[in-house]
C-alpha cells in the first residue's frame, strides 16, 4: 500500500509497524481524523480513549460516537451525557494509575514543607496545575481569587499556578493588571 505525503505519520507507522491493537489516548481535538476515518480503522482493533473534560460535549465526538465500536472516556459524567444522548456503548475508563504514592501527609511533614518555601503556616494555599493555554481562563481564576480575597480579608492566603510560564497566558503582566499579589 502507498500513503501520501501529506498524510499524518500514524498512517506510516501502521504500514511498517503492523500493530496488533491501536489505542488512541489524547483529547478529541488532537487527534480527530484518527477517530475512525483512516483507511486501517476496522481492519485492526481499534479504541478512541478520550480525555473529556467538560460539557457540553464536542459536536464532533458526539456526531462520531456511532461510528466508533470501542469509545472510552476517562469521565463518569462525560460517558452519562453520552448515554442520555443514547450512545451507550460509550465506557468509563478512568486512567491507569498507582495510587500508592499518593497519600495524606503528616501535620509534621506539612510543616516541614511549609518552613522550607518559607510558607506561614496560617496561610491557605489556592493552587492551579494545569497546561497554561488560553482556553484554561487563568485570568478568570486570578479575578475569582481577588473577588475571594475581598469577600475573605483576614484570612491570608496565597494564589499558587503550577504551569508553564512558557506558552499561554502571561501571568507575571495578568497579576499586575489584576493586583494579584
Amino acid at each position: 500500500l502507498k500513503f501520501k505525503a501529506t498524510e499524518l505519520k500514524g498512517d506510516k507507522i501502521i504500514l511498517e509497524e503492523k500493530p496488533d491493537i491501536y489505542i488512541a489516548c489524547n483529547d478529541p481535538w488532537a487527534y480527530d481524523g484518527y477517530l475512525y476515518e483512516k483507511w486501517w480503522y476496522g481492519k485492526i482493533p481499534c479504541v478512541s480513549w478520550l480525555t473529556i473534560d467538560s460539557v457540553p460535549l464536542l459536536p464532533s465526538v458526539i456526531e462520531k460516537a456511532p461510528k466508533i465500536k470501542n469509545l472510552w472516556f476517562w469521565s463518569t459524567f462525560g460517558v452519562k451525557e453520552m448515554h442520555e444522548l443514547g450512545h451507550t456503548h460509550v465506557k468509563c475508563i478512568h486512567g491507569c494509575i498507582d495510587v500508592a504514592p499518593f497519600y495524606r501527609l503528616l501535620d509534621s511533614q506539612k510543616k516541614e514543607i511549609r518552613q522550607r518555601f518559607n510558607l506561614p503556616i496560617d496561610t491557605w494555599i489556592i493552587g492551579k496545575v494545569s497546561r497554561n493555554q488560553l482556553r484554561k481562563q487563568y485570568s478568570e481564576v486570578m479575578e475569582g481569587y481577588m473577588i475571594w480575597k475581598k469577600n475573605n480579608p483576614l484570612i491570608k492566603s496565597a494564589l499558587l499556578f503550577h504551569c508553564s510560564f512558557q506558552e499561554g497566558w502571561n501571568i507575571p503582566r495578568l497579576a499586575s493588571q489584576l493586583k494579584v499579589p
